[in-house]
Order: structure tokens, then C-alpha cells, then sequence
């Protein structure tokens, strides 16, 4: 292989080598009369969850999926509106914080015994509760939106509920694992951890960190009693390592594309974040790296996690949206247009956008185009006629002018990128306009391979091609039916003009090509961001 065939870095490595295009790794449904859903719970090892809207109604289903839209029953709740958390350890019990309390953001505590069944109040909190956590039936914590307290239960399917000053202020979030370890977030940025099943009962059981200056937490979610996560209304999530004594120290984690994460779930080392400007986020290896899995829903309220393939996140739309954390991710949606062709002021302009990866279709989007052009959100097409000056009389004169736009597409699942290109007019009007400059589009020729058949595993052979000039280059391979033909990966490079060569022996990043004949297209990336004319050439994989 010559030094110049892998100086085509590899500039987004392999765009994908699938043999299918990867199902939609999220589903979005809506869940009763389009009111706010303030609160989501779903029964671990289940496919049955519980939501809460602003009108304390509640809704449940019992066969949530990522794969199909479940059936939700409208549920009778308490008859008090809002809604602010919810816990459903079992199909026999869920406790629900519901109504108003005076000079509180929570509310008073109802339990119900059975799906569908009656809500029944379990006691009304001076300061009202604003989050929940029941790792069993026997056993639930609450806490309360002032005050410094806590409210323990050892048989929450009754009304005794024990009162403990933990603190002082709001207690934002609280997440036990069992009777004897149960952390707690404030309004003032401190995490609490009680260690022990009488800490947990009593205000000197527990121990206070600050790890988020006066910032307040929002909520906390613990994997083990070493480790719990928390956010605080940022882009990033805080990863808690807790001592024996309950003392914390933190690290925060940078969430990519997040911007208000305020609430997170987890079911073993699978956890879930949501967040307010509409992203779902996953992570299997409890908190230390996260993944964008939807970003399509609008602001999201509460999020809940079943196992370590199903979880749901509620938003202020009325709307459901599930998803597995645990899925194969889908090659990075790349926006592959690098720069967009000049044009004349007050004459027609068309370009044409491509993107690959992610999850198709794709929504495309741009704000700052010049005035008299659009985008088509299906195909990523700009298109009209731009003009830079408005004109009351004939001749008008249009200036030349330069504009930069940035381009946004989405894949299926709402995942989106983004990218800033120009766009430069030249001026028309009384004047002839000038003509618009050269572009030498890139070409692929000469496009040859050194064997045309080998046995996988005991051979292979050299692709080579020319290139006219410095351009991205898609090799896409697709496996011969008949006179049809059906892709089955694609690799993007940044070469260099000339003489290109790639030593290939049936394998690409994603798998290695099943026997059989193959086409391999290359085609070059032109100025107006779509492909030129590809040149191919056949192979054939031997059994």
C-alpha cells in the first residue's frame, strides 16, 4: 500500500457497515388528553408503567415496549392537581405525591393497592413532597419541599409515615436502594447519605456533602451504595462516589447535546437521564459515558426505568417517549456538505444537502439563509430565488452580499448535528452580473482492483482511483442479486489528488462481506454537497 492510500484520513472512520438500516431506537406516543405528564414510574423487571399529569389523573399500561405503541387506561387519581412524583415498586402499590400545599412546590401522599384501583390518601405533609422512592413494597422514602424533612414508611401501603429533620430547606430528590441506604439532594447543592437502616431513621444517621456550591440539585439516583449520580438543571451529570461514612466526593460528567438534564433513573448499571430541552440520554456502565437516544420530544419532565432494555420519559406535551439505553447505537449522523456554490442575487439557486447515518428519515432545517430561500425539511434541498436588497422600482439593484446559515438535520430519533456554511451572492441588478467563479468539480476515474476474486480469509486485493482534486470520497459496496444490488457498507475518506490505493480483504468496520459478487462505487463529494458521477468496479468473494 502506498504512504498516500491512508493519508485519505479517515475522516468519520466508517460511515456504517451494516448489512440493514437500524430500526428507530425510541417511540413517542401520547398519552391521555394532551396534558402535562409530570411523573413517570415504571414496575422494575416489567413492561408495565405508571404516569401522572398536571390534573392529577394517572394512566398505566402494561405492555410498554420501544417497538410498539402500548395501551394506556385512563386511572382515576386522587382528584387534586398537580401531580409532582410517583413510585410503583409492584403492580400492588404505587404512592403518588399529588395536589397543593400551601407555601410548597410538592404535594400531600396518596398510595393505591392495585392498577386502577382507588388512591387513598397516606398522610398530608405541612411541607409538601416533591419526590418519592420505594426500592420495595415494605419500604418508601419521601422528600419534602421544606423544612429539612424526610418521611420514612415501613408498610407505605398504610398511612404511617415517620418524620425525620434531615436538614434544612427543600429536599429535591431522593433515591434509597433498601431500608439501610437512601441518598437525598437539596435546594442548596448538598447530597445526604445515610449508611445504616437506623441512620436512615434518624437526623444523625445522616451525613451532608456539599458538592454543587448554592447550585440546587434536582435529583439523584443511586447504582450502589458507592456510587450515585445527580443533576442539577446543566448539560452535565454529577457522578457521587460515596464512602463508607456517607460522605461524597464529586466529578462531573459532561453530557453531549444535553442541555437541562432534571431527572435520571436507573435499573442496575442502565441508567436514563431526561432532559428539559427535549434530549433522552442513556448509559450502561452507570453514569461514567452517556449517549443521545432521543431528542425529538418536547420538554421532558421524568424519566424511569424498568430494566436495562426499556425505559420511559414523560414530557409537558402529554407525550410518552420509551427507549432501550442497552441498544446498539446507530452510526453518527454526519452532515457530509462541506460548502455550498455561489450564486447571483435575484436569479434562481438550488443545493442540494446530503447526510448519512443515524437513523433515517431525516428533518432538515437552517435559519439565516438569505432572504427568498428555503429548505425543504424532507429532502435537504435549498431552494428559491435570494435577493439582498428590497426594491420599490425597476431597475433594483442587488447588492452582492454573504451569508452564513447553519444547516440542522435530525435522524428518526430526533438526534440531531448541525453545521455553518456560506453562501456568497453576487450582485445583479443595472449592471451585468458578474460570473460566478470556477468550480472544478471532483471526479473519480481509473477506478480498478488487482484481484477480482479471492477466498475470504486467504487473500484479497488493491482498490485503486484517481482523483482530479483534493475532495471526500464515499466507497460504498453493494452485494450483486441478479441484476440487483443491495448495500451492504460504506466508508468515507478525505483523499488527496492523484493516485489512490486500499488494500481490502472483505472486511469492513462493521463485519466482513458474506461470499458472494460485489460492486464497489466510489464517488466523490461535489461543491454543491452532492455526489458526481460514481465509477465502479466488480469483485467477487469465493466461499
Amino acid at each position: 500500500m502506498s504512504p498516500r492510500a491512508w493519508i485519505c484520513t479517515i475522516a468519520a472512520a466508517a460511515v456504517w457497515a451494516g448489512l440493514a438500516t437500524p430500526a428507530t431506537a425510541s417511540l413517542t406516543q401520547a398519552v391521555g388528553a394532551g396534558n402535562s405528564l409530570n411523573a413517570v414510574s415504571c414496575v422494575p423487571a416489567t413492561t408495565t408503567c405508571v404516569t401522572s399529569d398536571s390534573q392529577g389523573n394517572a394512566f398505566y399500561a402494561t405492555d410498554v415496549s420501544v417497538t410498539a405503541a402500548a395501551a394506556w387506561n385512563s386511572w382515576a387519581g386522587p382528584g387534586v392537581a398537580p401531580s409532582w412524583a410517583l413510585a410503583c415498586p409492584a403492580t400492588s402499590l404505587c404512592v403518588l405525591a399529588s395536589g397543593t400545599v400551601p407555601d410548597s412546590e410538592g404535594g400531600n401522599v396518596y398510595r393505591a393497592n392495585s392498577l386502577g384501583g382507588t388512591f387513598l390518601s397516606s398522610f398530608l405533609p405541612a411541607n409538601g413532597v416533591g419526590a418519592l422512592s420505594c426500592p420495595s413494597t415494605d419500604f418508601c422514602v419521601s422528600a419534602n419541599e421544606g423544612g429539612g424533612f424526610i418521611r420514612y414508611s415501613t408498610k407505605p401501603s398504610g398511612t404511617l409515615w415517620t418524620a425525620v429533620v434531615i436538614g434544612t430547606g427543600a429536599m429535591k430528590g431522593v433515591s434509597c436502594l433498601s431500608p439501610s441506604f437512601c441518598a437525598v439532594v437539596d435546594a442548596a447543592g448538598n447530597v445526604r447519605v445515610a449508611t445504616t437502616e437506623q441512620g436512615v431513621k434518624e437526623g444523625a444517621g445522616w451525613k451532608a456533602t456539599s458538592v454543587n456550591g448554592a447550585v440546587a440539585l434536582q435529583d439523584v439516583v443511586c447504582t450502589s451504595t458507592s456510587s450515585c449520580l445527580a443533576v442539577d438543571g446543566s448539560g452535565e451529570v454529577l457522578e457521587l462516589a460515596i464512602a463508607a461514612d456517607g460522605g461524597a466526593t464529586v466529578t462531573r460528567q459532561p453530557v453531549a447535546g444535553a442541555g437541562r438534564l432534571v431527572a435520571l433513573s436507573c435499573a442496575g448499571l442502565t441508567c436514563a437521564a431526561a432532559d428539559a430541552d427535549g434530549g433522552l440520554f442513556g448509559s450502561i456502565d452507570g453514569g461514567a459515558s452517556w449517549a443521545m437516544r432521543s431528542g425529538s420530544a418536547p420538554e421532558f419532565t421524568s424519566v424511569s426505568c424498568a430494566s436495562a432494555s426499556l425505559c420511559a420519559g414523560v414530557t409537558r406535551a402529554g407525550t410518552i417517549t420509551t427507549f432501550d439505553p442497552s441498544a446498539p447505537l446507530p452510526p453518527t449522523l454526519v452532515l457530509f456538505t462541506g460548502s455550498l456554490p455561489a450564486g447571483v442575487a435575484g436569479v434562481p439557486y438550488e443545493a442540494q444537502l446530503e447526510a448519512e447515518g443515524g437513523t433515517p428519515p431525516y428533518k432538515w432545517s437552517a435559519s439565516g439563509l438569505p432572504p427568498g430561500l428555503s429548505i425543504d425539511p424532507a429532502s435537504g434541498k435549498i431552494s428559491g430565488t435570494p435577493l439582498t436588497a428590497v426594491c420599490v422600482r425597476v431597475p433594483c439593484l442587488q447588492p452582492a452580499a454573504t451569508y452564513a446559515p447553519t444547516i440542522r438535520v435530525a435522524d428518526a430519533d430526533g438526534i440531531p448535528t448541525s453545521k455553518q456554511l456560506t453562501i456568497s451572492l453576487a450582485g445583479s441588478g443595472s449592471e451585468e452580473p458578474p460570473p460566478p467563479p470556477p468550480v472544478i468539480e471532483p471526479l473519480v476515474t481509473e477506478l480498478k482492483s488487482s484481484h477480482r476474486s479471492w477466498r475470504f480469509g486467504r487473500g484479497g486485493t488493491t482498490f485503486s482511483f484517481r482523483l482530479n482534486v483534493k475532495a471526500g470520497v464515499t466507497l460504498r459496496f453493494k452485494k450483486r442479486f441478479g441484476e440487483r444490488t443491495r448495500r451492504s457498507g460504506s466508508i468515507f475518506l478525505l483523499v488527496d489528488s492523484g493516485i489512490t490505493r486500499m488494500g481490502f480483504k472483505g472486511r469492513l468496520p462493521g463485519g466482513k462481506l458474506k461470499p458472494g459478487r460485489y460492486v464497489l462505487e466510489a464517488a466523490a463529494w461535489g461543491s454543491a454537497g452532492h455526489r458526481t458521477t460514481p465509477a465502479s468496479v466488480g469483485f467477487r468473494i469465493l466461499p
